[in-house]
């Protein structure tokens, strides 16, 4: 996937990309701070992180998603596996 080339023609020149990077909690907390739900990928299958509940930083429960497969937004991270990568992009 060409992130930036998505950002730059799927977004309505609303997104911006930043970087594609290893997962780490700190940066999912950090951007759903700022308002920049990240797009995280868990196993072959990414989804948007939308929302944390703030409980444990470390605790895939205490995210919702947005699943792109059904277009689900009641599935917590721990839906799926581990997460590996996080995609970066901020508001134009």
């Amino acid at each position: 996937m060409w992130w930036s080339c998505a950002a730059n023609h799927c977004s309505d020149n609303e997104a911006g990309y930043v970087d594609l990077y290893s997962f780490y909690w700190t940066a999912l907390c950090g951007l759903l701070s700022q308002g920049r739900p990240p797009i995280v990928q868990v196993g072959g299958h990414f989804v948007v992180v939308y929302r944390g509940l703030g409980n444990d930083l470390d605790d895939p429960n205490d995210y919702y998603i947005v699943d792109p497969a059904d277009g689900s937004t009641y599935k917590r991270l721990s839906y799926y596996t581990t997460p590996s990568v996080i995609v970066e992009y901020y508001n134009k």
